[in-house]
């Protein structure tokens, strides 16, 4: 999936959130759920009178669903391409944790998380609270600063592969419950 196609899509429909938001709460929903409906996503997405394409969204719905339940692991945060510039990627990252969040708590309903969920959640929390590195002033070397953007984008890069982890995490805690519950 690409991001920009997709946030063009957003902004054109008049979506409440980023795309990044939305790939973020569509993925908590079907991580605690792996039954959840796009209509519910939707409803989330949208206010009544917004004028959208629901077959597209609902696509899109979809592809995350098939990517978080694919054996070989390619689910992928839907963030801006590394060629883009890192306090974009950053502000989609803290998007994309927000609304994992708030897919999590809308498909979960508790507090009480089971295992390693609740230390994840509160990692994530944290990353939404991150800020993507200031410029330094005129005075720094060059070489300093593209040391200094070098770690930046290291960091980020760690984050976001530790959330793809989580993911997954989180997803085969929840399908264990599922399994375990009685029916």
């Amino acid at each position: 999936m690409d991001y920009h196609v997709f946030e063009s899509l957003f902004v054109t429909a008049g979506t409440n959130c980023s795309v990044a938001e939305a790939h973020g709460l569509a993925t908590g929903m079907l991580c605690v759920d792996e039954r959840a409906d796009a209509a519910n996503w939707l409803t989330e997405l949208f206010d009544e009178d917004a004028d959208s394409d629901s077959s597209a969204f609902s696509k899109f719905f979809e592809k995350t669903r098939a990517a978080i339940t694919s054996d070989d692991y390619r689910f992928d945060l839907l963030l801006p391409e590394d060629i883009d510039d890192l306090e974009e990627q950053v502000e989609a990252l803290r998007d994309w944790c927000q609304g994992f969040l708030f897919g999590v708590g809308y498909s979960g309903g508790s507090g009480a998380w089971p295992g390693e969920i609740s230390e994840i959640l509160k990692d994530i929390v944290e990353i939404t609270k991150i800020e993507a590195g200031q410029s330094s002033s005129g005075d720094a070397d060059k070489d300093d600063q593209d040391a200094k953007d070098e770690e930046d984008r290291a960091a980020f890069i760690e984050i976001n592969e530790y959330l793809r982890a989580s993911v997954y995490m989180i997803r085969e805690e929840f399908l264990s419950r599922a399994e375990s519950a009685p029916h």
